[in-house]
């Protein structure tokens, strides 16, 4: 994930219950080398998709991603003790230790419970 990798949070297209789309975690990753992104989505699964190029001479990218709640946590829990950029450490160590705690299985969040959602994901990208 260092180099070319993302640790994000994305919201989710569509309609979502009450009117509220909180955003889920995210990862992603380019790379020129499609077999690095192959073995990537053997191990952690999710998608790959050709990255439009805009120069014939700019030589041809893929983006692995992978979006949604807790097969994303397993795979930074994988992956944070060899991370060595700080921002994305600090990342996916908040996400390991707040996202379940602020996360309602079902959706149904009270206005209290809605606050201290919107709070984290605030936090998480002021890290």
């Amino acid at each position: 994930m260092d180099g070319e990798g993302t640790i994000t949070m994305v919201k989710r297209y569509g309609k979502h219950r009450r009117g509220f789309n909180f955003r889920s975690p995210a990862l992603s990753m380019t790379s020129t080398d499609y077999e690095i992104l192959v073995r990537v989505q053997r191990l952690a699964g999710g998608t790959i998709n050709k990255v439009t190029r805009y120069r014939e001479r700019v030589k041809q990218a893929w983006i692995w991603s992978r979006n949604g709640g807790p097969i994303i946590l397993e795979t930074l829990r994988l992956i944070e003790p060899h991370l060595s950029c700080p921002k994305k450490q600090r990342r996916a160590q908040y996400q390991l230790a707040n996202y379940q705690r602020v996360t309602k299985p079902n959706g149904h969040y009270s206005l209290e419970e809605r606050e201290l959602k919107v709070a984290f994901e605030v936090a998480f990208f002021e890290l």
